[in-house]
């Protein structure tokens, strides 16, 4: 039993995420870039939209850091603690960041397969499951591909596949509230989804798992602290409750405000599109001839701390259009909720298909198409049809559920759903627009995802194996009646 064995069991998950680790680092190895012959890396951390420049890390970390108002503060924080150590004998302090980014990912790598493989162990009791389950999970091309990706998205999947795990462990009464509430503040500080709305979903999840009153109390108030802290300095900076700085761009994209659109708006996008607005009131012009004066008035003046740490789209220009585009969003769907309701629908019908397609990044040569790992091919197969996979999972689960219908407790599977379902919804409305970056946002949740397939295919195959080793002890032990 698991309990029993449970100090072997932590020794094979650091097994797991040694030999995960050397998978990774040789796949690097034989799959370079095939441009540079160097090890393969995604994009750049200082290419993204999202981030404040290295250099601006490097000579006021703090600052920058406490002024940031694009995203939530976790990616650029790494950035900052990695850009601490960088010295001219290094190279070029971008290359540094991202080189320690990348070996900061090759180790997470590591650390959540092992704890996929404790998942699955816990779940299965089974070591043969958990070891295929975490040597697939190994070969597979979507982690292989977002660990050398330097955006956020694989440290959020990290959290996010970390708290679903947590709330599984109590609701089998094995796991902590206060891991819980950590890796919930984590996710708080790393990813836009975990808005302060978050915070009354976790503790619907916590009542649901089963948590006693006391402890979901003193739960949600140091969550609560921690949210409300950083929600009030975020107001008190800009205006905002959020930590998401493209909260405007966001709603408009996602209600299909197509006159304020860049994608959609060739006069808009020369006029207030960019990373820095070129004339200010030629932009004021356009949006005031279109919407009510009131709606772009500001009552915040931009603070000049963090002009002094503006870098990237973390500018004055950024923020100010944001809180415009926010009001503008909120009048559109003030006078016409019809509308704003029917624009969300289409945004959720153009993203569900796009959700479903393949995560890697085929620039990869690990995961291209023509020279990449040999199981590319099957790997593309089995990802198109993980809506079928996941019914399927779905289907086992409710059978196991209704044959075991008296002692089976309804509310904990409900709330260990409750977390990938506010996921998933937050991001089928990710789209700016016709654009959603479908299968990267899908590897928030692939980990679990894939956990819940392989223990309902377990459950299936154990179910098949001894429905058909009793048949035959009954057909064994029946003595045939002789004729009269």
């Amino acid at each position: 039993m698991l309990i029993r064995s449970g100090g072997l069991s932590f020794k094979e998950a650091i097994l797991v995420c040694v030999i995960s680790v050397v998978v990774l680092v040789q796949l690097g190895k034989l799959y370079p870039n095939e441009i540079t012959g160097e090890r393969y890396l995604g994009i750049s951390s200082e290419s993204l939209v999202q981030t404040i420049p290295a250099n601006i890390l490097r000579d006021k970390p703090l600052q920058a850091i406490y002024f940031n108002h694009i995203q939530p503060p976790m990616l650029d924080s790494v950035r900052a603690v990695i850009a601490f150590f960088w010295n001219p004998s290094h190279g070029s302090l971008v290359q540094f960041v991202d080189l320690g980014l990348t070996r900061l990912y090759i180790g997470l790598f590591g650390v959540l397969t092992a704890l996929l493989f404790l998942w699955i162990l816990k779940a299965t009791e089974s070591r043969v499951c958990a070891w295929v389950g975490a040597l697939i999970w190994m070969a597979h091309p979507s982690p292989l591909s977002m660990s050398f990706f330097l955006d956020g998205t694989f440290l959020s999947s990290f959290f996010v596949s970390w708290m679903i795990f947590e709330i599984w462990l109590i609701s089998k009464r094995e796991g902590s509230v206060s891991r819980l509430i950590i890796v919930a503040v984590l996710c708080f500080l790393t990813r836009a989804h975990f808005q302060w709305f978050f915070v009354p979903v976790l503790g619907i999840v916590m009542l649901f798992v089963g948590v006693d009153q006391r402890r979901i109390l003193l739960g949600m108030a140091i969550l609560c602290f921690v949210v409300g802290l950083y929600c009030v300095k975020q107001y008190m900076l800009f205006g905002s409750v959020y930590s998401f700085g493209w909260m405007g761009e966001q709603l408009a994209g996602s209600i299909w405000i197509e006159d304020v659109g860049e994608r959609t708006n060739y006069d808009y996008k020369e006029t207030c599109g960019g990373q820095t607005i070129i004339r200010r009131d030629r932009c004021e012009k356009y949006l005031s001839e279109r919407y009510p004066t009131e709606v772009l008035a500001i009552d915040f003046s931009y603070p000049k701390g963090a002009q002094a740490v503006s870098g990237g789209y973390n500018t004055e220009d950024r923020w100010w259009l944001s809180q415009v585009k926010t009001r503008i969003a909120k009048q559109v769907c003030f006078d016409n909720l019809g509308s704003c309701i029917g624009s969300l629908w289409r945004s959720l019908l153009q993203n569900y298909p796009e959700y479903w397609v393949e995560t890697w990044d085929r620039r990869n040569q690990m995961v291209s198409d023509d020279a990449g790992i040999p199981w590319m091919g099957i790997s593309g197969r089995i990802v198109r049809n993980y809506p079928w996979f996941i019914l399927g999972a779905v289907v086992i689960l409710l059978t196991v559920v209704t044959g075991r219908w008296r002692e089976t407790e309804k509310l904990p599977i409900l709330g260990v759903a409750v977390m990938p379902a506010y996921v998933f919804s937050i991001t089928l409305l990710g789209n700016n627009y016709d654009a959603f970056e479908g299968g990267r946002l899908k590897f928030l949740l692939e980990p679990a995802i894939y956990v819940f397939i392989v223990i309902q295919v377990f459950y299936a195959l154990r179910y098949i194996y001894l429905g058909s080793r009793e048949e035959m002890v009954v057909r064994k032990n029946v003595t045939p009646r002789k004729d009269l």
